[in-house]
């Protein structure tokens, strides 16, 4: 084997490992959240409605998910760029116009440019699409605050610490931007374990994974990741009208329009490279 591809097969197994380790401990956090909820309910003398416990325990496992991979994070990354004095904050980064305008637009050209594949896999594979409705109701089901919460806020937290920030710091000193993307949007399809959002995923993925390499944070890519979740979760409770492929590709291509052309107007050629 090529002495050189082995850092590169390596960088993979890491992402293969950290997307077991996430299943594991969300897994693990959302059984004994469940459990707790279920005990103290039954010892409070409270009737249990088991559908309840899903949004419950999904707000558990994304908790769980943030501390454990957020101090791993914050040790091997933030805190060490810290000691070496080259540390730069990434909300300072982004907060200015230009910047939030190019996030934004590029993120909801995302989000229609996922419906749309979406759209299609659901008309291929009709099961999936109701497999996947129904987990989505079950989460969100009569706009319940711990579903809501753990969808449009936990959960983006949680996964850009793991797939753009441990994956994609990580990933950097082998590949470059392009393998960057790819390798962290393959990695997020996988996670989801479903058809759907496995597909839609990987181009929202690779979108997340840009602005980590270009920005050197997970900020922008959790402001996104949030932008995208909370869209999900609150436009069809205010837009009930048919969002189909013809919506969804015109909005899609309004909204990369006005991010490439802020990108060519005021951003420099170069990225930010670290």
């Amino acid at each position: 084997m090529d002495k050189s591809l082995k850092p590169k097969i390596k960088t993979i197994l890491f992402a293969a490992v950290l997307i077991v380790l996430m299943l594991v401990t969300q897994f693990v956090a959302a059984f004994f959240g469940s459990a707790a909820v279920s005990f103290v309910t039954v010892f409070m003398g409270k009737s249990l409605d088991v559908q309840s416990l899903i949004p419950i325990s999904l707000l558990v496992s994304e908790i769980v998910c943030i501390i454990v991979f957020g101090i791993w994070y914050f040790n091997k990354y933030v805190k060490k760029d810290k000691n070496e004095g080259v540390y730069e904050s990434g909300l300072k980064k982004i907060l200015n116009f230009k910047d939030l305008v190019f996030i934004i637009t590029l993120t909801v050209a995302g989000f229609f440019l996922a419906n749309i594949i979406s759209q299609f896999i659901s008309a291929a594979i009709p099961e999936a699409g109701q497999k996947f409705k129904s987990v989505m109701d079950s989460v969100l089901v009569d706009g319940n605050i711990f579903g809501v919460i753990a969808t449009a806020l936990l959960g983006p937290i949680a996964e850009e610490l793991v797939f753009r920030g441990l994956l994609v710091k990580n990933a950097k000193k082998e590949f470059g931007l392009i393998g960057c993307m790819v390798l962290s949007g393959i990695a997020f399809g996988v996670m989801h374990l479903n058809p759907i959002q496995g597909i839609y995923a990987i181009p929202m993925g690779m979108i997340f994974a840009y602005f980590a390499y270009r920005y050197n944070s997970i900020i922008p890519t959790i402001l996104a990741h949030i932008i995208n979740n909370s869209i999900a979760v609150f436009l069809p409770k205010i837009y009930h009208g048919d969002m189909g492929y013809i919506t969804c590709a015109v909005l899609c291509l309004a909204f990369l329009a006005v991010s490439v052309t802020v990108k060519k107007c005021f951003f420099k050629k170069e990225l930010v490279i670290s």
